[in-house]
């Protein structure tokens, strides 16, 4: 079962366009509650060994994941810090011209509701040069997470995970508060 399936879903992954979900994860998906649902993403945004786990991307606002702050999930909700660095942004209410001196990087708490993702991508290549937003960031999947009210500048919050089984959980999960979700692999980060 696995290798087949696996292998339609690698095949999807090369490129941008849609994914329909395998037998064994809609299975996985239909056996969860909102707790269990809730505990999978909650463990797999956690980092093992100073890798994978939750990354958030800024590319416009130097957005990066709070690494020494908490990360949690309760109710279809994945809650964590993050910090934006970047000129042009709003600093205390005031646009900056762009000037280095000017920026006063900040901290924020974040909140992306699950229940509410209108996308999941997925990507499983060159994950290595995300490294400068996501230290942490390991060889396997990057499942991104969209929903439909955005991060603050356009930032992206991501699950980095490391084995198949794991993205089968993540998937799972995200797909069992988001059903509607539309779930896309390859590039468009």
């Amino acid at each position: 079962m696995g290798r087949g399936i696996f292998g339609l879903l690698a095949v999807a992954l090369g490129c941008a366009g849609s994914i329909v979900l395998p037998e064994h994860v809609v299975s996985l998906r239909s056996q969860l509650d909102q707790d269990a649902a809730t505990r999978l993403v909650a463990r797999h945004a956690q980092w093992r060994q100073g890798r994978g786990g939750l990354c958030l991307m800024g590319l416009t606002s130097g957005a990066t994941l709070e690494q020494k702050a908490p990360i949690s999930a309760s109710s279809g909700k994945l809650r964590f810090t993050g910090r934006y660095s970047k000129a042009g942004l709003l600093v205390g209410g005031m646009p900056t011209n762009g000037n280095p001196d000017e920026i006063e990087p900040y901290s924020r708490k974040l909140e992306v509701d699950l229940r509410t993702l209108r996308e999941i991508r997925i990507l499983d290549r060159r994950l290595e040069n995300l490294r400068r937003w996501c230290p942490n960031v390991a060889d396997g999947y990057l499942i991104v997470v969209k929903p439909r009210r955005s991060l603050p500048y356009d930032a992206e919050a991501s699950i980095n995970v490391l084995e198949r089984s794991a993205l089968d959980e993540v998937l799972a999960a995200l797909t069992y508060f988001s059903p509607e979700a539309r779930i896309v692999g390859g590039s468009g980060l």
